[in-house]
């Protein structure tokens, strides 16, 4: 279950990048990450540093939890369908 300090700083973040003037669609990996922490620093000014800790850590957390059912799913498939070897 989301923690309603989440919510908060979710809420916060989307409202940093409208101040902001951000684009939509920044175009291009780097130019999102640069968006991402500019709003994520106002947020923290704002007084919602806390929030905005806690939301980083669990956006690592289901970050992690992706990779990792990614790597599993990769390796299931790849013992269920080995490759063709030399006969």
């Amino acid at each position: 279950l989301v923690g309603w300090n989440i919510i908060v700083a979710c809420v916060a973040h989307e409202l940093a990048h409208l101040c902001l003037k951000h684009r939509l669609i920044p175009g291009g990996k780097t130019a999102y990450d640069a968006q991402e922490a500019e709003a994520w620093a106002l947020v923290a000014k704002w007084g919602f540093g806390k929030e905005a800790a806690m939301h980083a850590a669990r956006a690592k957390q289901i970050d992690t939890a992706r990779k990792v059912f990614a790597r599993r799913l990769h390796e299931k498939l790849a013992t269920a369908n080995p490759p063709a070897g030399d006969d």
